[in-house]
């Protein structure tokens, strides 16, 4: 089965990236002494970089969320969901193509891509 591109794999990374950069750099700028002009940038970098942490555990919350329901789903269309669309294969051949999405698909590695996921 051929594997999409890792753009949100990269997207994520990035996500991370730059919430720990904005805490790091906040927790840096924490050494400024408490009279300096620049003090307010303190607060700033460091309330966005927390925002930023929360809210991509939320989406990781809801990502997972969603994933463990379509995997329930797809165990019992026994595994007949393409994992790269969730488009339903119920009516389709055994092996072919998603048409949806065009993804090459077979028992065996529907069966993998479904089970290989982490919850």
């Amino acid at each position: 089965m051929a594997r999409h591109s890792a753009k949100p794999v990269v997207s994520q990374r990035l996500e991370v990236l730059v919430a720990c950069a904005l805490l790091a750099l906040g927790a840096i700028l924490d050494l400024v002494p408490s009279g300096s002009k620049i003090r307010w940038l303190f607060q700033v970098v460091l309330y966005l970089g927390i925002a930023l942490a929360g809210w991509y555990s939320i989406k990781l919350l809801i990502r997972g969320h969603k994933w463990r329901k379509t995997r329930e789903r797809a165990r019992r269309c026994n595994y007949r969901i393409c994992p790269y669309c969730f488009y339903s294969l119920q009516g389709a051949e055994d092996s072919g193509r998603c048409s949806e999405c065009g993804e090459e698909f077979d028992p065996v590695s529907l069966r993998e891509a479904w089970e290989e996921r982490p919850t």
